[in-house]
């Protein structure tokens, strides 16, 4: 009895053996991709489709830890720790580290993760504001101008509205 056989060379099994390598090819390419589309505008849904976005990781560890309970900052902590794996030089992953754990231990000083923050990237407002209201509260008046400085240099809009409180003070 004789076995039917296809060459090796034939285009079926060419086809065959490519299909594989190019659909996951192309299953990755989608969602990497969709993963960076939706960073900014939904970060869940960009977790979703890439759980190591460390973008997504950081937005979304910020959002939670705004809203300012134990619950919410512990899942904030976990979420910014991923980040900052996933990408160490992420001042808005080390901001958003910061803000969770100055929720959970309120007696713990967190300035040394703001400054890492505001050493990696010196746009980042709210970690700006953190460390003036430290430095204001150290009696730090010399760095706290500077630092109001880097955040007038961010945006007019920023001048604009802190400069009268600066004044007033």
């Amino acid at each position: 009895m004789e076995r039917w056989r296809i060459p090796l060379h034939s285009p079926v099994v060419r086809a065959l053996l490519l299909a594989p390598p190019i659909l996951i090819g192309m299953i990755l390419t989608f969602v990497v991709t969709s993963g960076l589309v939706f960073v900014r505008s939904d970060p869940e849904l960009a977790l979703r489709f890439d759980a190591h976005n460390s973008q997504a990781l950081e937005r979304v560890a910020m959002a939670l830890a705004v809203k300012g309970t134990p619950g919410s900052a512990r899942m904030a902590e976990r979420l910014a720790v991923r980040s900052l794996l996933e990408s160490p030089m992420s001042g808005e992953g080390a901001s958003a580290l910061g803000f969770a754990r100055s929720i959970l231990t309120p007696a713990r000083d967190e300035s040394s993760t703001f400054k890492y923050s505001a050493q990696i990237t010196r746009r980042d407002v709210e970690t700006q504001m953190w460390l003036v209201e430290h430095y204001v509260a150290l009696g730090d008046i010399a760095k706290a101008l500077e630092t109001y400085d880097h955040i007038f240099r961010i945006s007019d809009e920023y001048r604009a509205k802190l400069l009268p409180i600066l004044l007033q003070a």
